[in-house]
């Protein structure tokens, strides 16, 4: 048999220890509550990651856009030379075959 003394040191040990245990439970919910929180975090980072990766593909296009505007605006300014040009040709063409039937007509009532 027990005696009170011994009953009582037992169930003191017990509550220490039922509290230690209450202690580690609560500790080990914070623990979980931070390991959520971090997760969180990192699936937060890895998003904001992504979207800065999709912002600096847009800056990219964004960047490369004028370029391709610019040779198109260039290659368009060839094209109107060229026509501009080839106007020019033909006016040539026009006032030399315009000279030459006066040339002609002057030729023929000359005879």
């Amino acid at each position: 048999a027990w005696s009170l003394p011994e009953k009582e040191r037992l169930l003191s040990t017990n509550q220490d220890r039922l509290r230690e245990k209450d202690a580690i439970a609560e500790r080990d919910r914070c623990l979980a509550k931070d390991d959520q929180a971090i997760a969180d975090k990192e699936r937060q980072f890895t998003e904001n990651e992504e979207q800065l990766d999709k912002k600096n593909l847009q800056l990219a296009d964004n960047k490369q856009q004028p370029a391709e505007k610019d040779i198109l605006i260039s290659s368009q300014r060839q094209s109107f030379q060229a026509a501009d040009f080839q106007r020019a040709l033909t006016s040539r063409d026009i006032e030399r075959a315009q000279l030459q039937l006066t040339m002609e007509k002057g030729a023929h009532t000359e005879r």
